[in-house]
């Protein structure tokens, strides 16, 4: 369940929104940014979408450039409308907040609906009316055969009984399994779809079917590598024939497009060269952490399955020594997966050296699992999931979609891709992130993770092409917050100025526009911490000096901002500049959004991030990576666990201490939102003590006995069965009355919808019983405007 905090100004507490379908469809509030338009002042990014066209073979729809002519592929869906257009009514014409939520919610819903039925139409074979050709027939007769067997044997059969005719049209469909493509794009005058930009074009469309279909079918499995990484691998042997592992040969980086972030790329990477040497290494990096785990429908997946993959030797061990285990459960009931998170406790706990410390963790995600450094950290995923490829379709970066399920590696075609090329594909769920649809977004922070183990990412010129910028209208100015949850009229769109109304000379489109933006950025980075630019001078000032005397235009540090630095390989010694990613954007980046910075954003300042690590694989400066900004709105979200160092001085009582004090603070919030009920104020100061004082704001010592639940967003112990069972995760809102009345309906049927008796489960009470309390302080009144109430979230609704 997830809960989405908002500010309004009628009350200075938080309103709390829910979504009301299960997690892998969680809809937040204010997700108010176009899929195909990204209106910033930093860049004015567009992608053009004026003409649409739908592909005959896949029925998906295409977005394609303003005078693009050629046959056109489906690239993304277009399944976020435009939500944020429901706030103009609350503005123009009421004040009513639980209908602009309602509203928004609502809109959010029919999108996922639409979108849905968009993916169900991938399944049929033809959308034609009446009998469809029988050369129709025998195409997707030919394509479900090699979707079903992708084996060598009947690619063979397929292909030595089909008429070329029929082939040519296969060849070329999304809807083969990934090893079948490869097969066809290895026959002689069949290899249309080497090339890189439609290979990785091929495998974004392809994992339309993966989804719509819902099942595994067009996973990739680690024993078929020799045709997966065929044409860019060998196999290497020790002496005695057994493999070590498999050796990846990179192509040199594609020239079309744009590649970042890809400094630390390496043209040759060591993976696993089988499940059997896959599972000797997990088991071994695990330290006995697992022994004796019932797998069954358990799935290690992300970072520590890629880390995996990765380390062919063992002295790589150290190099993932901190790395924690990611594990999903899937194909289960709430109940039974309850019982499984049980089951993987004991298992682990059985698995601690004697007398060894350690602590159990929930929260409204995750229950994570703590011994003593090094030993390994387990953290179970809480989320509803039919199949594997139900988990590995969510992960936002191609490389870490991948995961074991104890007797296989699994992995999609994009993380085979990404192995492969050593880029990630850019897309714009990178941004937005799915909520409802499609897969989580990304931050500056997992992309630079990445970037240091070695992995790019590529935007692909068709991509590319869809981009139009007017560099004229390009303001270096703060997105005003209005329009950052929502209000994108033309007034207030700005702190000043205005965005001018037509189109000016300097509009650039395509692959060149991108690489101005990403240029301008770097520019601006070389300019505030390593002087000036060639670029960054116009012609018009060329040899003047007095330009840069203009702190705007030659951003010179001042010497306090350098630091010495030993150069590891030479062994040098110089002062560098330290760069911090703050400097470059604000510390609380995205504050305006209710729900947190939850994608990427403005293309000019991911372009900045970019730089400063350019930089700092150069050499020229020094970066501080912990200054990355604030991704959560809320620093104490109920749905993260708080920050602590996993090394040899982690200690559970200072971090227990913390948690603690996560808990507390939101019951001192619950005060200030109660102090501010003008009711609360009004009584408390009538109210009088058994000797005749003046009660006054000494009301809030009394405030836990008045309350009917404990107030815990994280949840800590030693006893699984409490964790899971009986530990509530309770949250105080305040939440109008009609929208608490919409919620509670809506909650109700998602859960009768998912097989839930409703009846069972609460989701909005009273903070306390009428009557209830030592009389110092007053029944909180149930009005029509708003009330306060506990969000409650159980066992079973944790999962939905």
């Amino acid at each position: 369940m997830r809960i989405l905090a908002s500010r309004h100004p009628s009350f200075g507490a938080r309103l709390f929104v829910v979504s009301s379908r299960p997690r892998e469809k969680r809809i937040p509030l204010f997700q108010l940014a176009k899929l195909f338009t990204i209106q910033q002042p930093h860049n004015h990014l567009h992608f053009n979408t004026s003409l649409r066209y739908t592909d005959q073979e896949s029925q998906a729809p295409i977005a394609m450039p303003r005078q693009v002519k050629r046959s056109a592929r489906a690239i993304m869906m277009d399944y976020v409308p435009t939500a944020q257009y429901a706030r103009e009514d609350f503005n123009a014409n009421n004040s009513d907040l639980s209908d602009l939520c309602i509203k928004h919610i609502q809109t959010h819903v029919k999108s996922a609906e639409l979108y849905q039925a968009k993916l169900a139409e991938l399944l049929n074979t033809s959308r034609a009316d009446g009998v469809p050709a029988l050369t129709t027939i025998a195409i997707n007769s030919m394509i479900n055969s090699l979707r079903e067997d992708p084996s060598p044997s009947n690619f063979e059969t397929v292909v030595k009984h089909a008429p070329e005719s029929l082939l040519n049209s296969i060849i070329q469909s999304p809807k083969l399994h990934y090893t079948s493509m490869l097969r066809f794009s290895e026959q002689k005058g069949w290899d249309k779809l080497k090339d890189d930009s439609k290979r990785d074009i091929w495998i974004l469309q392809n994992e339309y079917f993966i989804r719509a279909d819902g099942t595994d079918w067009g996973l990739l499995n680690l024993d078929d590598s020799d045709i997966v990484f065929g044409h860019c691998s060998k196999l290497v042997t020790n002496d005695a024939g057994e493999p070590i592992y498999r050796e990846i040969t990179r192509k040199i980086a594609p020239k079309a497009g744009v590649q970042y972030l890809d400094q630390k790329r390496q043209r040759t990477i060591k993976i696993q060269p089988s499940t059997e040497a896959f599972k000797k290494t997990f088991d071994r990096l695990m330290g006995g952490a697992l022994e004796g785990l019932d797998w069954n429908n358990i799935l290690v997946a992300g970072g520590m399955a890629l880390s995996t993959m990765l380390c062919v030797d063992e002295s790589m061990d150290k190099e993932y020594e901190k790395n924690d285990i990611d594990m999903y459960i899937y194909g289960l009931s709430p109940d039974q997966a309850n019982e499984k998170i049980k089951h993987i406790a004991e298992v682990w706990k059985r698995n601690l050296k004697s007398g060894e410390e350690y602590t159990m963790i929930k929260n409204g995600r995750t229950i994570t699992l703590l011994g003593t450094y090094p030993h390994r950290r387990v953290q179970i995923i809480m989320k509803k999931i039919k199949s594997p490829a139900g988990v590995l379709l969510n992960f936002d970066l191609d490389q870490v979609a991948i995961g074991y399920t104890g007797e296989s590696v699994l992995f999609l075609p994009r993380c085979a891709r990404a192995l492969e090329t050593g880029y990630a594909i850019f897309t714009l769920d990178m941004i937005h992130g799915h909520h409802l649809n499609e897969r989580r977004e990304t931050q500056e922070g997992r992309l630079l993770k990445y970037a240091h183990k070695g992995f790019g990412v590529r935007i692909l010129p068709e991509f590319c092409s869809m981009v139009e910028i007017d560099f004229g209208k390009r303001h270096v100015v703060r997105p005003f917050v209005n329009q950052a949850v929502g209000d994108m009229g033309k007034r207030n769109r700005y702190w000043y100025g205005s965005e001018p109304e037509e189109p000016t000379k300097d509009v650039i489109s395509g692959v060149a526009a991108v690489r101005r933006v990403f240029a301008a950025g770097e520019d601006m980075v070389h300019r505030f911490y390593l002087g000036r630019t060639e670029i960054s001078q116009p012609d018009e000032y060329e040899g003047d000096e007095d330009f840069y005397s203009d702190h705007e235009n030659n951003y010179a540090p001042d010497p306090y901002f350098f630091f010495e630095y030993t150069d590891p390989d030479t062994g040098e010694t110089r002062m560098l500049p330290k760069g911090k990613f703050d400097a470059l954007d604000t510390y609380r980046s995205g504050v305006g959004v209710p729900h947190g910075k939850r994608g990427l954003g403005s293309l000019e300042m991911h372009a900045r991030h970019c730089a400063l690590f350019r930089f700092d694989h150069e050499k020229k400066m020094l970066v501080d990576y912990d200054s990355l900004a604030e991704t959560s709105y809320d620093t104490e979200s109920y749905d993260m666990l708080p920050l602590y160092n996993w090394n040899e001085g982690f200690k559970h009582g200072s971090f227990l201490q913390t948690i603690d004090h996560y808990n507390d603070n939101l019951f001192h919030k619950l005060c200030d939102g109660i102090g501010m009920d003008p009711h609360v104020q009004e009584s408390a100061t009538d109210i009088t003590t058994a000797s005749g004082r003046l009660f006054g704001n000494n009301w809030k010592s009394h405030l836990k006995g008045y309350l009917t639940r404990r107030i815990r967003r994280i949840m800590y112990g030693k006893d699984i069965n409490d964790l899971v069972d009986r530990f509530q995760i309770v949250l105080p809102v305040f939440v109008p009355f009609k929208l608490e009345e919409w919620i509670k309906e809506t909650f109700a049927q998602a859960l009768d919808d998912a097989g839930i008796p409703s009846n069972n489960h609460e989701i909005l009470i009273p903070v306390h019983k009428p009557g209830m309390g030592d009389g110092y302080i007053p029944d909180l009144s149930e009005t029509e405007e708003e009330n306060l109430r506990y969000w409650i979230i159980d066992s079973t609704t944790i999962w939905a």
